[in-house]
């Protein structure tokens, strides 16, 4: 096992200022934020701004050793996406994470966040890349039980779950109770 933090909690610091923080936390490696409106060190605006994140990224990789454990993107959205996988392929990273559109108690929400996984995994598996969704408080996924729906809606080998426990218990779970019921597709 490795353990990771998601460079979204450096946000207002360089990309070699957030590993090296991370690297003296004594974590493993990083997941890349590429979260659009959150300061992002990986940036997907446009050609010329990816290409700076990439090199700055492989810099501080290499002089940390961090390794890139995954990216998260959040968005759905295909064009987005496709740019994320374009990158994740470039860089190494083997997961790009999302997470669930629709609200907590909307009719047929996770049935609708199911087509949408579908159809993002695809975009992923193209590229060689897992495809990762948590549950998120307020969205169609929110705890264990939606999310367990949500695996059986989507039986597909490249999606998994990405377990973050400060979600599991702002829904009101216990996560070390929780996690044992969906660890198996954990990434």
């Amino acid at each position: 096992m490795k353990l990771g933090v998601n460079s979204v909690l450096f946000k207002p610091f360089s990309v070699m200022e957030a590993f090296k923080g991370i690297k003296q936390a004594g974590y493993d490696g990083v997941e890349l934020s590429a979260i659009p409106g959150m300061n992002p060190h990986l940036k997907l605006t446009d050609a010329e701004a990816t290409a700076q994140s990439i090199k700055d990224i492989k810099e501080a990789q290499a002089e940390t050793g961090l390794e890139l454990l995954s990216m998260e993107l959040a968005s759905q959205d295909p064009t987005l996406l496709r740019k994320a996988c374009a990158a994740a392929v470039e860089l190494g990273v083997p997961i790009i994470n999302v997470g669930p559109n629709g609200k907590t108690g909307e009719e047929g929400g996770v049935e609708f966040c199911a087509e949408t996984i579908r159809n993002s995994a695809a975009i992923c598996k193209a590229y060689g890349i897992t495809l990762c969704m948590k549950a998120h408080v307020g969205a169609s996924v929110y705890n264990t039980p939606t999310t367990q729906q949500l695996m059986s809606l989507v039986p597909n080998d490249n999606f998994g779950v990405d377990m973050d426990p400060s979600h599991i218990t702002r829904a009101g779970e216990n996560p070390a109770e929780a996690l044992p019921g969906i660890a198996y597709r954990v990434k």
